[in-house]
């Protein structure tokens, strides 16, 4: 299970945040993560899915997390 919060510490600046008196998001999320490692010759092979919902988004747009990754380590 993965976790997630972000928590913007600044105003956003640019002409349009300073019209609209800058904006501080904030959003919590929530979601599997599957990992699979393996050895490809002598080197480490992994591979990550994760997803995660977002929820009680404040000032930011809202929407879900999907990532995939591998690494190899040699």
């Amino acid at each position: 299970m993965d976790k997630a919060k972000i928590q913007q510490l600044t105003d956003d600046g640019g002409t349009a945040a300073d019209r609209l008196n800058g904006f501080v998001g904030c959003a919590f999320g929530v979601g599997p993560i599957l990992t699979y490692s393996t050895k490809v010759g002598k080197s480490h092979l992994d591979f990550n899915a994760r997803w995660v919902h977002e929820f009680e988004n404040r000032k930011r747009p809202q929407g879900d997390l999907f990532q995939l990754s591998a690494t190899l380590k040699f």
